[in-house]
């Protein structure tokens, strides 16, 4: 069995579908709520159900977190406070949430005797880097109050592996992006602005960052390899290739066949000190580490997400109107 925290998310429902497909069975830890708790589980396949159990509670609780863990022999830990524009709003409550669930999962893992933790951390915490490629020894540089909570737990999951013996390693994805995906999110923002009627132009803020898109598949492939791994190891999950914002929306009107204006918005750009000009990594440690590369290149992943917006525009115009 293999529990997975933050099953119901964007990059959670993807690991927690892929380990069913491969036979494996999982009790997905979800966040109890007295609305649907299921999150995006609901779109996994339902012949592939009859090996995932759901479990919802709180990480806040250390209780519930070992409740969780019985007849469990590893973990994949996601869930997170995980957006950057939250934490400015709630600096003090992302930090917290963050650390304290890690650290309940660390604890609650070294109690049960669950040695085996994959920590899905975040390629925010290396900053705007002074050299790339980015690489696991690339010196960290937390420039959002979100990037620091994810430099705290790092060193948290090092220091359980070190002090404790377990095998915890840290899966660190750069831009995943891909069906399921918040709004909330640069890619799904753009693809849906282009392919709905509600306005005649796409709104975003710093066109001239550089992010390193890595599709959804492709991490989930990545994360549940380094469960086969038998000691403390970070790993960055990249795509090797950056492209700026302006790129993503020019590559998406082609796909889409749709051409809109570009209208910057102030209230989407970071703090100017909190921005990270660019983000890539070195996607050939990456393969020395796991044997592992990406096999969706950005195209084909916007094709796939331009697809499943086309698909399922009432619930996220539901979304869009929450935001």
């Amino acid at each position: 069995m293999i529990l997975v925290t933050g099953a119901g998310g964007f990059i959670g429902s993807h690991v927690v579908e892929e380990l069913l497909k491969r036979g494996k069975k999982v009790r997905a830890f979800v966040h109890y709520s007295s609305r649907d708790i299921m999150g995006n589980l609901r779109f996994i396949d339902k012949h592939l159900l009859g090996n995932l159990e759901v479990f919802a509670g709180d990480l806040l609780y250390l209780d519930e977190v070992i409740k969780a863990m019985e007849h469990v022999d590893a973990v994949v830990h996601l869930a997170a406070r995980i957006s950057v524009k939250y934490s400015y709003q709630s600096a003090a409550e992302t930090m917290l949430s963050n650390v304290k669930m890690a650290a309940n999962v660390f604890e609650a893992a070294k109690i049960m005797g669950i040695e085996n933790v994959v920590y899905v951390s975040s390629s925010e915490v290396y900053g705007t880097p002074k050299e790339i490629p980015i690489t696991t020894h690339t010196p960290k540089n937390a420039q959002s109050p979100y990037a620091a909570s994810k430099v705290a737990t790092d060193e948290l999951a090092k220091s359980y592996a070190l002090s404790f013996n377990m095998n915890i390693k840290i899966a660190r994805p750069f831009n995943t992006f891909g069906e399921r995906q918040s709004l909330r999110a640069v890619i799904p923002w753009i693809l849906y602005q282009l392919l709905t009627d509600e306005k005649d132009t796409i709104e975003i803020g710093n066109m001239h960052t550089k992010r390193d898109f890595i599709y959804v598949k492709d991490t989930s492939n990545f994360i549940i390899k380094m469960l086969e791994l038998e000691e403390f190891t970070e790993v960055n999950f990249p795509r090797g290739r950056p492209y700026s914002i302006k790129e993503i929306i020019e590559i998406a009107k082609k796909i889409t066949g749709i051409d809109k204006k570009v209208v910057i918005k102030k209230e989407r750009i970071r703090p100017k000190g909190s921005e990270v000009e660019v983000l890539t990594g070195d996607i050939e440690e990456t393969f020395k580490l796991i044997g592992l590369k990406p096999k969706v290149g950005i195209e084909e992943g916007l094709h796939k997400v331009a697809e499943w917006i086309k698909n399922n525009k009432k619930n996220l115009k539901m979304e869009h109107s929450l935001l």
